[in-house]
């Protein structure tokens, strides 16, 4: 006899469809696995190809003639032609503007030496300001001459075997 329990007319639990939580876990990382692959298949592209890109040609050429003949002595006085142009020395013209600027300097102011640049060969017009502007694509070139002189009242013995130089710098860069 059964004392104390009570029978129930309760259906049996049927604990053959009953699976462990384990094996629900799985499903759902498995399904989630094949969702994610499935989503973002859209989102992937591959691109195969081949570009070329043309780079501008800077070009900017200049000639100076230096020669033996610089003031030596006071009374002395000296042309020196300067050419700059935006052709370089292939043949090249350059593609895009550009701005250059003149500079000369004395290196060591050893030599009393007076110096000035002008626009034209008789150094009859100063130019103050020695420089200009290149259009893109289109050659141009422009002469400077600097004179270099040696004042004739800078005689002092004290310039005997003394040295000194000038130093032009021509400066350009694109501006477009």
């Amino acid at each position: 006899m059964n004392i104390g329990r009570r029978k129930t007319n309760l259906p049996k639990k049927n604990n053959k469809l009953r699976l462990p939580l384990s094996v629900y876990l799985v499903y759902l990382l498995v399904a989630t696995v094949v969702m994610t692959g499935v989503t973002f298949s859209g989102y992937i592209t591959t691109v195969t190809g081949s570009d070329e890109v043309r780079v501008a040609v800077m070009a900017t050429d200049a000639t100076i003639m230096v020669t033996d003949q610089v003031p030596v002595c006071p009374g002395d006085s000296v042309k020196i032609p300067v050419v700059i142009s935006n052709r370089d020395k292939d043949g090249r013209i350059c593609e895009v503007a550009q701005a250059y600027q003149l500079s000369v300097t004395q290196l060591e102011d050893n030599l009393p030496l007076v110096f000035a640049v002008y626009e034209d060969e008789d150094c009859t017009v100063q130019v103050t300001s020695p420089g200009g502007e290149f259009a893109a694509s289109t050659e141009r070139t422009d002469k400077y001459w600097i004179k270099v002189t040696w004042p004739e009242e800078k005689n002092s013995a004290s310039y005997t075997l003394l040295v000194d130089a000038l130093v032009i710098t021509i400066s350009a860069e694109q501006i477009d």
